[in-house]
């Protein structure tokens, strides 16, 4: 009786065909389960045979093994759960337009795994080569860090386009009707675009006129602070007080911009020209004024952020109350807040020069010279 009941519940199908149709989804998915938890021994496992690769990149094989995994080890996870699920689908044997649907998403989501693992690629060579490029030409005016981002921006927007044209031709979508649509509303999406469009025009405009590069603190309008990425739509500074702001970039390439990270020798990244004016007393005389401006240039030459070549120190005019001394030269900096170290250590060897010499800062003053006259009774 009981195993009439089981006969008619399953259809008059066997109890071991029946058991085994259970049972081989949730295999399916311990199985997947399992595979997603070893991919990245697996990976390690192969990279360890790929010594060539090692040495032609250059990481070393325990970096180059923990850089493939940090980089696929996500998309294969992506790859492994949708298989799994495909497996299982396929267990309950579906038919005719639906089996196609799911053999379309199944496609589709191995080509987004696909171009996944291949963004992720694109990205992380660019930041590898970046770094390593870096350490060799860390004072190399002709790096730039701007030009490898927008390096990278290219190759990342190529890859997401060439994705989403191969997954629309996989359902069928007629892209030269696509394309007339869109140039139908051209007109409309143009308008309704219209400030998009002006700060991707900044965008190429910031990228090849260069009035600043990524690092660089600049000052525009109310906008002041390092520039640490520039963007297709906006460029990120971050301020004295570590806020960061995102300034549109049709702003920027319409604003003046006060660049303090490039000298007036041209876009040498590095450097900048300090000009400082001292001024002392009338009482000094031209001994004293001599052996002080002596002792400003070595001073100046002894200083490792100064360029011993750039110095020029010399007394330059007699002021309207002091006597004026000119210092300039080339120091070494990196940041905005590097050059205002480099000014506070001169103008503190400055004090200290002139408490040994005995010297003092004039300030303006004026003498009032009263005649006493007499007057005739």
């Amino acid at each position: 009786m009981v195993r009439d009941f089981i006969l008619e519940f399953t259809n008059n199908e066997d109890i071991t065909t029946v058991i085994m149709r259970g049972l081989l989804p949730v295999a399916t998915l311990i199985l997947t389960f399992v595979l997603r938890r070893l991919i990245p021994a697996i990976l390690r496992r192969i990279v360890r045979s790929m010594g060539r690769l090692a040495r032609m990149t250059g990481l070393g094989e325990d970096l180059l093994r923990e850089e493939m995994v940090e980089v696929f080890v996500p998309p294969l996870r992506f790859f492994i759960t949708i298989t799994g699920l495909r497996l299982i689908v396929l267990l309950y044997e579906v038919r005719g337009d639906l089996q196609i649907r799911v053999n379309t998403v199944y496609t589709t989501l191995v080509l987004i795994a696909v171009f996944w693992a291949i963004y992720r690629v694109v990205n992380r060579s660019f930041i590898i080569w970046y770094n390593r490029a870096h350490q060799r030409t860390e004072r190399d005016a002709a790096f730039n860090e701007t030009i490898v981002q927008f390096l990278a921006r290219v190759a990342e927007t190529t890859v997401f386009i060439t994705a989403v044209v191969v997954i629309l031709q996989q359902w069928g979508v007629n892209l030269t009707a696509l394309l007339a649509g869109l140039g139908l509303g051209g007109l409309a999406v143009a308008l309704a675009a219209q400030e998009t469009l002006s700060n991707l025009v900044g965008y190429f405009s910031i990228i090849l006129d260069r009035p600043f590069d990524v690092g660089d603190y600049i000052i525009s309008g109310d906008f002041e602070g390092v520039v640490e990425e520039i963007g297709f739509r906006a460029t990120r500074i971050r301020r004295s007080d570590r806020a960061i702001i995102h300034v549109p970039n049709a702003i920027l390439a319409s604003q003046v911009v006060t660049n303090w990270s490039q000298n007036l020798n041209g876009p040498r990244r590095g450097r900048t020209r300090l000009h400082i004016t001292v001024g002392v007393t009338y009482s000094t005389n031209a001994d004293q004024m001599e052996f002080f401006v002596n002792a400003l240039r070595q001073m100046l030459e002894a200083n490792q952020r100064v360029v011993q070549t750039s110095v020029v120190v010399n007394f330059v005019e007699f002021g309207d109350s002091s006597l004026d001394i000119m210092l300039v030269c080339l120091v070494r900096v990196s940041s905005w807040e590097e050059i205002q170290q480099a000014k506070h250590e001169i103008n503190i060897a400055i004090m200290r020069l002139l408490a040994e010499q005995g010297l003092e800062i004039a300030f303006p003053t004026r003498t009032i010279v009263l005649e006493q006259t007499e007057v005739d009774d």
